[in-house]
């Protein structure tokens, strides 16, 4: 059994790892010179490999029901949409995409649930919104401080993650 130290070592080499795969797949999208679909296969096929690999491993049972398939329906076309925007415009405009997608969540789902968006709901979308406006420059620095809070966070996760929850209960 690896020490708490340990862990939280690991855990942080991992969250990095991630994120320096999530932040490079758009640069190996444009390298490749395939269409969106066969690259959106092929990285949904590896995607499901690791996650069936890491299923079996924890012993985690997979049921298939109709949230899992509208949920895998989801994140198909998601990915499929994310290949497609890297490889048909620029990575800028598939951030646009993304950082925009949420607000076209809050409105579909008040048109066909009619349900209104919470508070924090708006206040999230209206920050996303508002970090399209912001230089270069100002993102990178941004960028910096999100490292930082992040690496803060990691160190005193136990204690941030109790403070949350609590928040949570609240609402």
């Amino acid at each position: 059994m690896q020490s708490t130290t340990g862990q939280r070592r690991r855990a942080i080499f991992e969250v990095l790892l991630s994120a320096a795969m999530w932040s490079t797949g758009g640069i190996f999208i444009k390298l490749l010179d395939w269409g969106a679909m066969p690259i959106a296969g092929v990285r949904s096929l590896i995607a499901g490999l690791v996650m069936a690999a890491y299923m079996l491993m924890r012993r985690i049972p997979y049921k298939l029901n109709a949230r899992s398939a509208r949920s895998a329906v989801a994140l198909c076309g998601t990915f499929t949409l994310f290949v497609a925007a890297n490889k048909l415009t620029t990575a800028a405009n598939a951030i646009v995409l993304q950082f925009t997608a949420p607000i076209f969540v809050l409105l579909l789902t008040a048109l066909v649930w009619r349900k209104l968006p919470r508070r924090g709901e708006l206040v999230a979308c209206g920050v996303g919104g508002s970090a399209l406006s912001i230089p270069p420059w100002a993102m990178v620095l941004m960028g910096l401080i999100g490292l930082a809070v992040f690496l803060v966070a990691m160190r005193y996760g136990d204690k941030v993650e109790q403070a949350i929850l609590q928040r949570m209960n609240k609402d």
